[in-house]
């Protein structure tokens, strides 16, 4: 038999708590190993929590919202399930800030391919710690396997509760470097030309895209089956400024993350990629 002689009242509490939920008949639900959204799905927190150190207890879906009482209890901003499709509750967290922060770290690796943004897609510049973030909510987004939108991943928290949650939703539009340029009056054709900058991006994204994925190290005919992302940054190569490109499969039923990180020169002379491990650039023929 365990010895819980040892166990603090918090944790005899929750145990006592878990034991009347399943005698009332409201059955836990199965821990998650991945979230699933339409064609797009990331590992589940779950996967980061350990024996006796937090349960999901509820999964919210497309129709229910969060209680009122619950808000208030958790102290958990509104923002954290706005426009989400799934909400999964997580209770006894010892340390939700700390989790959250593991999870963040598991997302926004390079092969997985999540980065920080705020409310309107717009990309952090830095991510502030945690611990400052006064809302205790944190977005989390990458590029959706649907064309023109983004997957994204809300965590709120609530230490006082041992609280956390995670919502995951689709957001219309993609992930933004900078907001968007105030509209603009267009000018009539012949009075002015497309920034310099945003055309040789484009040129550049169609070169790759015109590109046999056997040259990428990818599977297939043609680049169809791809999405190809600018990603901020340039990064000096052979003496040549590159800039630096992602991409994704367009269906993601076989893959969570990045399927490639490229470079590539101004003049699409000189294409790079990137070993992820390796942390080095290899000139591709």
């Amino acid at each position: 038999m365990r010895d819980t002689s040892k166990r603090g009242p918090a944790a005899l509490f929750g145990a006592l708590l878990l034991l009347l939920l399943a005698g009332c008949g409201s059955r836990l639900p199965d821990p998650m190993e991945i979230y699933e959204l339409d064609r797009d799905s990331v590992v589940a927190i779950d996967t980061l929590i350990g024996e006796e150190e937090g349960h999901l207890v509820q999964i919210l879906g497309p129709e229910d919202e969060l209680s009122e009482e619950t808000k208030e209890e958790d102290q958990i901003d509104e923002t954290v399930n706005q426009g989400a499709v799934y909400v999964y509750h997580y209770k006894q967290v010892p340390s939700p800030m700390a989790l959250v922060q593991s999870y963040m770290e598991t997302l926004t690796k390079e092969d997985v391919g999540f980065v920080a943004t705020d409310a309107d897609n717009i990309i952090l510049e830095e991510v502030p710690a945690l611990r400052n973030i006064r809302n205790r909510t944190l977005v989390l987004a990458r590029p959706s396997a649907i064309r023109g939108q983004t997957f994204r991943v809300a965590l709120g928290w609530a230490e006082g509760t041992g609280t956390v949650y995670v919502a995951v939703s689709h957001v219309e539009g993609e992930i933004l470097l900078e907001p968007p340029e105030p509209e603009v009056e267009e000018p009539e054709p012949g009075e002015g030309d497309v920034p310099a900058s945003d055309s040789v991006l484009t040129d550049q994204i169609n070169y790759l895209y015109a590109q046999p994925p056997e040259r990428l190290g990818l599977e297939g005919e043609t680049m169809e089956n791809y999405r190809i992302y600018y990603a901020s940054g340039m990064a000096m190569i052979d003496g040549q400024n590159c800039h630096r490109f992602h991409v994704y499969a367009r269906r993601q039923e076989d893959t969570n993350g990045i399927l490639g990180i490229y470079y590539l020169s101004a003049d699409n002379e000189s294409l790079y990629q990137l070993d992820i491990e390796a942390d080095e650039v290899t000139r591709l023929p």
